[in-house]
């Protein structure tokens, strides 16, 4: 079992409160955060004028549940889209870029090696080109959808009518070899 590292600085504190928030299934309480990682609620209250201010870019709001904490309003593509660029900004400041040293504790239980495996083999034999950050960012993208969908939020009225038919079938293939993460 890994040590979870504690947030120190601000800008640590905001990245990881944002994505308990996004995380979490049940509400959460500011107190039993300010224990956690040993700050006072004061502080912990004041980055959360800029985890709102983030949340509010994507039309996400933190509501109070009275005596349970603080929970998540959203669109499903909106909360995963604010998780996605979350991550690929702390993947971007890492001094090496490489997908097999990124540790988050979010993605404790995710094989990020795994994905872009199945996502090389994709998209090579579609032959859909692709940048190197274009590759990486789809990594995350896939990780994040698996996250959520393992916690039960489904993506269901999502239409995909105007997709281009090599990217369907890609996206078919690349879905089936997901199926390891979700046991189905």
């Amino acid at each position: 079992h890994q040590i979870k590292a504690i947030p120190r600085t601000s800008k640590e504190r905001i990245d990881a409160l944002l994505l308990k928030f996004l995380m979490a299934s049940l509400p959460i309480k500011l107190d039993d955060i300010a224990e956690e990682w040993f700050v006072s609620r004061g502080t912990l209250q004041h980055d959360m004028v800029s985890v709102r201010e983030h949340l509010n870019k994507y039309q996400i709001t933190l509501d109070t549940v009275p005596r349970q904490g603080m929970k998540l309003e959203g669109a499903e593509h909106t909360i995963r889209s604010c998780i996605i660029d979350i991550l690929w900004h702390l993947f971007s400041m890492e001094n090496e870029r490489s997908v097999n040293n990124f540790k988050q504790d979010i993605l404790t239980n995710i094989d990020l090696t795994y994905i872009e495996k199945i996502l090389q083999n994709s998209v090579n034999r579609f032959d859909i080109r692709l940048t190197n950050e274009g590759r990486q960012y789809l990594i995350f993208s896939c990780a994040v959808s698996i996250l959520r969908i393992t916690r039960g939020h489904e993506l269901v009225d999502f239409v995909a009518d105007e997709m281009d038919s090599v990217i369907k079938s890609a996206v078919s293939e690349i879905a089936k070899g997901f199926a390891f993460f979700l046991g189905s």
